[in-house]
């Protein structure tokens, strides 16, 4: 893996991690290449670099389980998709614009 993939897995895994975490997951620091995803307590599943999802068939069969997978599966899918649009966007280059500063009023709630 060069140096580039290195650097756009690191990054898909600390925005997956963030995802995954707001929803109830406990992702894990990588092991291999991989980022383990914790629920309840135990291990329930792996992501892959581009957004796959590995699993063994015994972490998903107890109760909630196979949700909570479907769930994880989601955030993997639409988190890879999200920074594949991200990587391949143009730059946005802006010229000729001028910045006014402006000034804001504090409103506040007296007591």
């Amino acid at each position: 893996m060069n140096k580039v993939d290195i650097e756009a897995r690191d990054r898909y895994y600390a925005e997956v991690s963030l995802k995954l975490s707001k929803a109830g997951f406990a992702p894990q620091p990588q092991e291999d290449g991989y980022l383990p995803v914790d629920w309840n307590g135990s291990r329930l599943c792996r992501l892959t670099a581009k957004g796959g999802v590995q699993y063994r068939g015994e972490h998903v069969e107890r109760d909630g389980c196979g949700e909570a997978l479907d769930r994880v599966i989601d955030i993997a899918g639409t988190t890879a998709e999200h920074m594949r649009c991200l990587e391949s966007a143009s730059a946005l280059h802006a010229e000729k614009i001028k910045y006014r500063q402006h000034r804001t009023k504090r409103w506040c709630n007296p007591k």
